[in-house]
């Protein structure tokens, strides 16, 4: 029986956390105020995970019913605000034309 079938969700951040690990592992950009976003979109993205998960039945010391939800909701959010202001800095380098050719438009399927 899967964890489906038991009526539980499954959390999988294992592309997001490659992702993550991945933008993490590039140089700082030069301009700075495009810089702090780009870190504040990732920490913003990691944090949220972190919350999800421990307000999830995989957190090594499980959280109150009441405080999971409050957790995973927080997370949720967390990683809304730094998908968007990724999503905003791609709109940004796209509009300058910052390598239009060879990288296609990873929003396009969730606009």
């Amino acid at each position: 029986m899967t964890l489906h079938e038991q009526g539980r969700g499954v959390i999988d951040f294992e592309n997001l956390s490659a992702a993550l690990r991945a933008a993490e592992a590039h140089q700082e950009i030069p301009d700075a105020p495009t810089q702090a976003v780009w870190a504040n979109a990732q920490k913003q993205t990691r944090s949220g995970m972190a919350d999800v998960l421990s307000g999830s039945s995989l957190a090594l010391m499980p959280l109150p019913e009441d405080e999971a939800r409050e957790a995973q909701a927080r997370g949720w959010e967390k990683i809304g605000k730094g998908l968007a202001e990724l999503k905003d800095l791609d709109a940004r380098f796209r509009a300058v034309g910052i390598r239009p050719d060879v990288l296609k438009d990873p929003w396009a399927a969730y606009n």
